[in-house]
């Protein structure tokens, strides 16, 4: 049974075979390597390349301030003394890092610009933020020499992340994709930032690892050609670690003074936060007073763009006060309506009928006083005596006048007991009239009003 290999991709190994540009390789080799296992030569063999190594960075150093030496010290371009007004004309040019210094090498008058001039004189410190991302976010920053205009839509960002997936090999488990929490930067002369990930088989790849891939001379040129990716700011988006800043901190800049380097570093304003950088020459100072300008463009839109959201916001509360104020209003007047509504159906329902329940009571006892006033022995009984004796026997009413009329005490309390009843009965009669009078008027006015 055999087994299927699958292609490896840049950031690792995910074949049974070969080897990635990051991954474990399938053989390893048996000589040792800067990291490896040790050699058949032991000591030797590690002293032998570390000469070598030491002899390459000198010829390294002599590559590179080889025209700074030639131009400045004998240019050899006439081959008289006029090559000592060239030179000193070139150490002038040199100390101020403008034009292009002209020398003679291989019989042929070469130039050089400034770039990497220790000689310049006007050197002066400067402070970079410091990074807080992490290499675990994987985060990579390109610079496109196009204006943010010309990125703004959906389509033209996809296209950048496709262009770049077929960069890196349009595997099918890489995703490119913008870097979460940031945006398009707007940056000096027209170009436009952007940040970016990768994640290989759902895991994100770190952004040094990232970075060493895009930075790969191949791959580096069709980011140019392709998306004219400014090829010197494919950079990780990382922070420094605390041996890496102190590392950095002792190492003095070429071409700065010692002293002031150890001035930067003890009046730096923050010191968690930045790091003094050497600026070298009139260019470099002029692009970080673009780079500042466009900072503060930024903030400057930003806090303009605050401004109005605050503007907008506190418009919309004032409209919604009025607004709670008239629906408050609303509801007052809705509630009154309703209270209305609630007393005339009260009154319908109370007065709507020809005798209520207080009539019954009163037509009740009404009733009972009747039936016992008409009662044996009553105030009626005694009143028709009255009326018979007065028809009958007016005499002796006239006899009777001149004498005391004698009564029983029995008989005065009886009767005594009876005008109070009769008295009480009579009051609550003339009180439910007057009520029935007063809800009568009420009733009026209400259908009146």
């Amino acid at each position: 049974m055999c087994k299927r290999s699958i292609p490896a991709t840049p950031f690792g190994s995910s074949a049974t075979t070969g080897t990635s540009l990051f991954g474990s390789s399938a053989a390893k080799p048996a000589t040792g390597g800067l990291f490896g296992g040790g050699s058949s030569l032991g000591g030797l063999g590690a002293t032998q390349q570390a000469q070598q190594q030491q002899a390459t960075q000198q010829q390294q150093v002599i590559q590179q301030y080889h025209p700074f030496v030639k131009a400045c010290g004998n240019p050899q371009i006439t081959g008289n003394d006029n090559d000592k007004h060239i030179a000193n004309l070139n150490q002038i040019a040199a100390a101020l890092g403008v034009g292009k210094a002209p020398y003679k090498e291989g019989n042929q008058v070469q130039t050089f610009n400034m770039e990497g001039n220790v000689f310049e004189k006007f050197v002066g410190i400067g402070y970079n933020k410091i990074s807080e991302r992490t290499d675990d976010e994987g985060i990579v920053s390109l610079v496109l020499r196009h204006p943010i205009a010309n990125l703004n839509t959906e389509e033209r960002r996809a296209k950048i992340l496709e262009a770049i997936t077929n960069i890196l090999g349009n595997q099918q488990n890489l995703k490119v994709q913008y870097a979460p929490g940031t945006s398009l930067r707007e940056l000096t002369d027209g170009f436009t930032e952007i940040c970016i990930i990768v994640k290989e088989g759902g895991f994100t790849v770190g952004a040094c690892k990232f970075a060493q891939v895009l930075n790969d001379a191949p791959r580096l040129t069709q980011l140019e050609t392709q998306l004219q990716v400014d090829k010197t700011r494919v950079l990780p988006k990382v922070g420094m670690s605390k041996a890496q800043k102190d590392r950095y901190l002792e190492t003095v800049p070429d071409g700065v003074d010692e002293r002031i380097w150890r001035q930067a570093i003890a009046e730096n304003p923050a010191p968690n936060k930045l790091l003094p950088v050497a600026v070298r020459g009139w260019q470099a100072l002029r692009d970080r007073q673009k780079a500042q300008v466009a900072e503060t463009k930024i903030y400057h839109d930003a806090m303009h763009s605050l401004a109005d959201r605050i503007e907008k916001s506190a418009n919309d509360h004032a409209r919604a006060n009025v607004e709670m104020e008239q629906i408050r209003n609303r509801h007052k007047q809705l509630s009154y309506r309703l209270i209305r509504i609630l007393l005339a159906q009260w009154i319908s329902a109370r007065f709507s009928r020809q005798i209520d329940t207080d009539e019954d009571q009163i037509e009740a006892k009404c009733d009972t006083l009747l039936a016992q006033i008409n009662r044996n022995h009553q105030i009626k009984y005694f009143i028709d005596k009255f009326y018979e004796i007065l028809e009958t026997k007016p005499d002796q009413l006239q006899e009777a006048m001149f004498h005391q009329f004698d009564m029983k005490i029995e008989d005065q309390n009886y009767a005594r007991r009876f005008l109070t009843a009769l008295v009480y009965s009579s009051e609550q009669l003339i009180a439910m009239s007057n009520l029935q009078v007063e809800e009568l008027e009420t009733l009026r006015r209400t259908l009146e009003g």
